[in-house]
């Protein structure tokens, strides 16, 4: 598991820098596996 959630986090910054995705302070990405798209949730 632990393994698994390292791979899954490495996966997400490696987009974030491929892409040039923003981030916010206690935001989060979601992705909506209906359309495909990856969104940013932010809790301001």
């Amino acid at each position: 598991m632990g393994e698994t959630s390292t791979n899954f986090q490495n996966w997400w910054n490696r987009m974030e820098a491929k892409y040039g995705w923003k981030s916010a302070e206690n935001g989060f990405w979601e992705i909506d596996f209906q359309t495909g798209t990856i969104y940013l949730v932010s809790n301001v």
